[in-house]
């Protein structure tokens, strides 16, 4: 699987995976800093980051942190059949969202409306 994977990724070029996944992920941060008219920690740069994107959801207190699980993280897997993980971090709450080549924007667009549902 390792090699039809690299076969796959030498096929497409790395140039565009890259360029895929950073603009999903940068779609993914846009679309919820827009519904939490939170700022993201870092610059909308793809110096700062790639396929993956970090985004401030809501204040928290040590109540709502758990080592071990996220009950907003717990109910957006239940409820919705998203994986996505929740953290608490300086006072926030955060999601990260992780963009790969099977992800689309109607994915990101589910997540978006399962957070405005529940925050």
């Amino acid at each position: 699987a390792t090699s039809a994977a690299i076969d796959f990724l030498e096929g497409m070029g790395l140039d565009a995976f890259r360029t895929r996944t950073h603009w999903l992920a940068q779609y993914a941060r846009r679309q919820i800093s827009e519904l939490t008219q939170r700022e993201p920690l870092v610059p909308d740069d793809p110096t700062w980051y790639g396929s993956m994107a970090h985004v401030p959801l809501r204040a928290t207190d040590s109540q709502d942190a758990c080592a071990v699980s996220n009950p907003l993280q717990h109910t957006i897997w239940q409820g919705f059949g998203i994986e996505v993980p929740i953290v608490n971090f300086a006072g926030q709450q955060h999601v990260r969202v992780s963009c790969h080549l099977y992800n689309d924007t109607t994915q990101i667009d589910r997540l978006v409306s399962a957070l405005q549902e529940l925050i």
